[in-house]
């Protein structure tokens, strides 16, 4: 695929997509790797095969439609636009297998209505990136999202009592998503509070 002519940021949807594949299905196939070690040989009925094939299929599911997302994206089609409301977001992280991080329980408290303009499907998909790598980093719950707003820009926050994040596919996706809206993904950790905030132009 030549990507002449196109942003600097497409090359940059297309690197972070070819190590996403990897990252995007790990997850799942270590969770269902996870789930069948701990089955006890000895009493088989303390596991229900359907349920935890249906837990796999629903994170495929998810994992193939966030994809499609940055395919789509990466190829410079036109964003969808629309009002996508974020909240559900972190109940959608916190179904997640492994989403406890290193406070051992997923936490997140949604502190007013978080309703953004612009691609549903990516904005969402940013979010999730967010609240997944508060919780992974989170020393002290809950995770707090909250609607946020700065110079005719709206969005969210996601705050969590934790170290500065690494560039992670989840932080790398949400930036550059936030860039092909026109927007901008700050980062910022002062007293052991670490707060990001992906902030869009407003309706």
């Amino acid at each position: 695929m030549s990507t002449e002519g196109s942003d600097a940021g497409t090359q940059d949807f297309l690197q972070l997509l070819s190590y996403g594949i990897g990252h995007e299905f790990a997850q799942p196939l270590a969770a269902i790797r996870m789930t069948l070690a701990t089955i006890d040989a000895d009493d088989p009925e303390l596991v229900e095969p359907e349920q935890i094939m249906s837990a796999a299929v629903a994170l495929m599911q998810d994992r193939v439609s966030d994809l499609t997302t940055l395919v789509r994206l990466a190829m410079d089609q036109p964003l969808a636009s629309g009002r996508a409301s974020l909240t559900p977001c972190a109940d959608a992280v916190m179904r997640e297998p492994g989403s406890s991080g290193r406070c051992g329980r997923a936490d997140v408290a949604v502190e007013g209505e978080p309703v953004v303009s612009g691609d549903p499907d990516a904005l969402s998909l940013a979010t999730r990136g967010l609240i997944r790598t508060a919780l992974k980093l989170c020393g002290d719950p809950p995770v707090r999202m909250a609607a946020d707003s700065a110079d005719g820009f709206e969005g969210v926050s996601v705050r969590y009592f934790g170290p500065h994040p690494r560039k992670t596919f989840d932080i790398s996706a949400a930036e550059l998503i936030a860039k092909k809206h026109g927007g901008r993904l700050d980062i910022a950790t002062v007293d052991g509070a670490t707060t990001l905030r992906l902030l869009v132009p407003g309706a």
